[in-house]
């Protein structure tokens, strides 16, 4: 671990869902105040055991997820090791503080899975990782006009 901590972040109290208390994806948790996670001492499993990449240490003070408007995990996925990043709010992935964190994860080689804002999705990674997210894809009825797939070299 970074020694680092959530703070007044909540990002992933959005995004995420916590069956254990009934929070869906994509609403915000009622346990969330101003300053932070009313709960957070006693919050459930769900909870605690998610880190997101900023807690783990990856980026700098300004590429915490509620300053950056990008939230980066770690995960292991029908696609293999993947780093899923969620666009938090509309244009984050273009501005200063998320097009910086793109331009990092696009140069260290990782197959990453996008998120956008407006429900688009982009699959960008080496050939092979693009070939399976393309694959994967189309198994499920994903509409092309809602995918964006990239070879990274």
């Amino acid at each position: 671990m970074s020694g680092r901590t959530c703070g007044r972040c909540t990002a992933c109290c959005t995004v995420l869902s916590v069956e254990e208390i009934g929070k869906l994806h994509g609403v915000p948790c009622h346990h969330v105040s101003r300053d932070g996670c009313s709960i957070y001492g006693s919050r459930p499993g769900a909870c605690r055991g998610f880190a997101c990449l900023w807690l783990l240490g990856f980026g700098v003070e300004r590429h915490r997820p509620d300053r950056s408007g990008v939230l980066l995990e770690a995960q292991h996925s029908l696609l293999g090791e993947t780093v899923v990043v969620r666009e938090l709010a509309p244009r984050s992935l273009q501005r200063d503080k998320g097009a910086h964190l793109m331009r990092e994860l696009r140069r260290s080689g990782l197959g990453l899975y996008v998120k956008h804002h407006d429900g688009r999705v982009s699959i960008e990674g080496p050939q092979d990782f693009v070939n399976r997210g393309a694959e994967i894809a189309a198994e499920n009825g994903v509409g092309q006009d809602r995918l964006h797939l990239r070879v990274l070299d």
